[in-house]
């Protein structure tokens, strides 16, 4: 048997299993699949360069890099930048080698974030997601500007909407706020999800005022019982405080002015929980 020497190595067995074969050095042993096993001729005695052992040991990180990538894109679309990025966590992989792994997925087109971008931003969209927010996720995915400037990808937000769903949603979601605060939480949200200021008034501007009368009214009613309710509750809280009159009667001001009642309301629940005091 030949010694190896410190510019080859000698296979000294090989030694085969399911799916895989094993060839058996002096110091170190190299795993192959059997397909690789089967693209070159090895057997004991076989004696390797260095060379020849380096490139060896980038065919098997290779090959483990593609069936990784094989696997994520059998589980769903990835992007060109989440597969590098899983592909640099690996062991043995150079950045040459990952580019190559990533184009050779490319070129079978089960790589392609210009569609990855489409089907995303198509699906944020139909869950109520806005533009802003569609391109802010994408970009933070990785996807390149060049992708999101292209013509196909910005034909999606041609007639970009807000679902009537979500504003449903919404609506409901504020029923115990009074109508101003009700509009500043729907219009914040949507505006936190990526829609356009503008767009985003018109559309709940519109939606209030296209409630039918017996909503509309209920919501008076409604309006009624929660300055009545928190008239009570703030003057209530403000007296603990042991405040002279002008300070307490400037603070519940304040606070129901936040909750958006107009002067004349406040006006009234002070009135009203004061009792017919001094209210000058």
């Amino acid at each position: 048997m030949k010694k190896p020497s410190a510019e080859s190595f000698e296979i000294l067995s090989v030694e085969e299993g399911k799916g895989k074969v094993v060839l058996v050095f002096s110091r170190f042993s190299l795993v192959l699949s059997s397909y690789l096993y089967a693209s070159s001729y090895y057997y004991p005695g076989k004696v390797l360069s260095q060379e020849e052992v380096e490139r060896l040991k980038e065919k098997i990180a290779e090959e483990k890099g593609r069936i990784k990538i094989e696997r994520m894109l059998s589980r769903g679309r990835k992007t060109r930048n989440q597969c590098r990025e899983s592909l640099f966590k690996m062991k043995g992989l150079n950045r040459s080698q990952i580019e190559e792994i990533l184009s050779f997925f490319q070129k079978q087109g089960l790589l392609d974030d210009s569609l990855y971008a489409l089907d995303y931003a198509k699906e944020r969209m139909e869950k109520g997601y806005g533009k802003k927010n569609i391109l802010a996720q994408l970009a933070k995915k990785g996807i390149e500007e060049e992708v999101l400037e292209g013509d196909d990808f910005k034909k999606v937000f041609e007639e970009e909407d807000i679902p009537e769903g979500l504003l449903k949603s919404l609506y409901k979601k504020s029923s115990n706020l009074t109508t101003e605060v009700s509009k500043q939480k729907m219009l914040q949200f949507l505006i936190h999800r990526g829609f356009p200021y503008s767009l985003s008034k018109k559309k709940v501007d519109r939606f209030y005022g296209n409630l039918p009368s017996s909503e509309k009214e209920k919501a008076l009613e409604k309006r009624r019982d929660l300055l009545r309710e928190k008239g009570k509750k703030c003057y209530n809280q403000l007296l603990r405080t042991k405040a002279d009159l002008p300070a307490l009667k400037k603070k519940f001001f304040q606070k129901l002015s936040k909750d958006g009642f107009r002067f004349e309301e406040i006006q009234s629940a002070w009135n009203e929980n004061h009792e017919g005091d001094d209210h000058d």
